[in-house]
């Protein structure tokens, strides 16, 4: 999927650009963007020498992006169902993928408008008027202390389109080439035939309904991803209460063979399972063997640091992780779910925080 506004508004001298542009008195010289369009663009978000043509008819939109060397992808969504299928206009008899969206899919009115709103900065200045590949235009601009810190847009008259920016020394942005305002044929919107088997699968789970498929769980909103670094990181260490349970029933697993914990926040994991010193299951790194602290289902950490490795070995296979510590409550849980201990192969293990305690 192609955005014009991710694209853009990281650009912090658009960011400022479009400000001037989103002043309440100037959205109400605009039109209401219309639903039903062809707009075909060049568009650095799908890569240099692309063009981009987007074709809309209510909620049906289509996205066809042409490459530098001639490739054709499209996507079609349906902007009601917030679905979508992707193919190769090359070999279409490849099949489709699917997939779903919320928010921003590539609309260039939507964009603009995200672009241009709520920010109003006395730096920017309008300095003319001109018309740009046949659209008639106020041109914006704002001069930074640097080429790479200043930025031009042209913005349609009509509808509040930004028709070009140019952002410092990365140029021009996006380029609106043209826009045909009605519905485009019908026959745009017709899937490939090979799409057919996908469309009726219908799009795939999304990673919530993907992690109560595989573990049973009833409400994902009560658990967190233990594999990924949180956006807040837990500024206190808390008491860590290590399960390892079954999916579906939660029942604690008891009989593996091994486990290991490595504290050090400067590991690379670089052990070996295996006989070890003393009996150990572990040889190599700085993973600590702790198989004998697990005991009736728990293994408990103690002012657990910011990010540890768990290792669990069962008869045949092992699962392990680099935890990322979120303390949600002075003693909180962390679980690994899997199916079947006895056959680990093929089949996902969920390494997991419960926000509830649970």
């Amino acid at each position: 999927m192609t955005s014009r506004h991710f694209r853009l508004v990281q650009a912090l001298a658009l960011v400022v650009l479009a400000g001037v542009i989103a002043a309440p008195q100037l959205l109400a010289q605009y039109m209401k963007a219309p639903d039903a369009y062809t707009v075909t663009e060049n568009n650095m978000m799908s890569g240099p020498g692309s063009t981009t043509t987007v074709y809309r008819d209510g909620s049906k939109a289509l996205m066809e992006i042409t490459n530098a060397q001639g490739g054709h992808t499209r996507t079609l969504y349906d902007l009601q169902a917030g679905t979508s299928m992707s193919w190769s206009a090359e070999n279409a008899t490849a099949g489709c993928s699917s997939g779903t969206f919320s928010g921003d899919w590539g609309d260039p009115f939507a964009s603009s408008a995200d672009m241009t709103k709520d920010l109003a900065k006395p730096e920017v200045k309008m300095t003319g008027t001109e018309t740009i590949n046949g659209f008639a235009t106020k041109v914006y601009e704002i001069t930074g202390p640097t080429a790479a810190q200043s930025a031009k847009a042209w913005v349609d008259n009509k509808y509040g389109l930004v028709i070009k920016a140019n952002v410092g020394a990365m140029g021009t942005m996006v380029e609106v080439k043209t826009l045909s305002v009605g519905k485009p044929a019908a026959a745009v919107f017709v899937l490939p035939p090979s799409c057919a088997k996908a469309a009726a699968a219908g799009p795939p789970m999304t990673p919530a309904q993907q992690m109560i498929a595989d573990t049973g769980i009833k409400n994902a909103a009560d658990y967190a991803d233990a594999g990924m670094a949180p956006a807040s990181p837990s500024t206190n260490s808390c008491t860590v209460n290590f399960k390892v349970v079954r999916a579906g029933t939660m029942e604690p697993i008891t009989n593996i063979v091994g486990m290991g914990l490595d504290l050090d926040q400067n590991s690379n994991g670089s052990y070996t399972v295996g006989a070890g010193a003393n009996g150990s299951h572990y040889s190599g790194g700085t993973i600590k063997d702790v198989t004998s602290q697990y005991r009736n289902g728990i293994l408990r950490i103690d002012n657990a640091p910011a990010h540890f490795r768990l290792d669990v070995e069962f008869k045949n296979g092992d699962v392990s992780a680099l935890i990322y510590r979120q303390c949600f409550q002075p003693q909180t849980v962390l679980m690994v779910i899997v199916k079947d201990p006895d056959n680990l192969a093929g089949q996902p293990a969920h390494w997991l925080w419960s926000k509830t305690g649970k």
